[in-house]
């Protein structure tokens, strides 16, 4: 699969005298809690890496092995169920996501180095 990349459309209502905003679509939104989980886990932001994990123990392996920067020099996304995908990037070390859709949400389920 290509070179996948996480991007984001936001919609405006500006029918009235103040912009307000409307919707955001993701077109890729199986990668955002990948992408949510580093962010706050590099950012020492516990709280928020939970609401993208399944549980308090992926939450807290994110948080302690996730390095400052994380580059994804090698991508690869592999489907293992219908609401389920597994996330592999970097080269060396390679960080493993595994993100399940349940009741309509996204969420880490799964996190390993090799």
């Amino acid at each position: 699969m290509g070179s996948p990349s996480l991007c984001a459309a936001d919609t405006y209502d500006l029918s009235g005298n103040l912009v307000k905003f409307h919707s955001r679509t993701l077109n890729r939104p199986d990668l955002l809690p990948v992408s949510k989980a580093i962010e706050f886990a590099q950012a020492h932001d516990y709280r928020a890496l939970l609401a993208y994990c399944a549980s308090n123990q992926i939450a807290q392996k994110l948080f302690t092995e996730i390095p400052p920067f994380v580059f994804a020099d090698d991508f690869r996304m592999v489907k293992l169920a219908p609401e389920k995908e597994s996330v592999e990037l970097g080269f060396g070390p390679v960080y493993r996501f595994e993100v399940d859709k349940q009741d309509g949400r996204r969420q880490v389920s799964a996190f390993s180095t090799h």
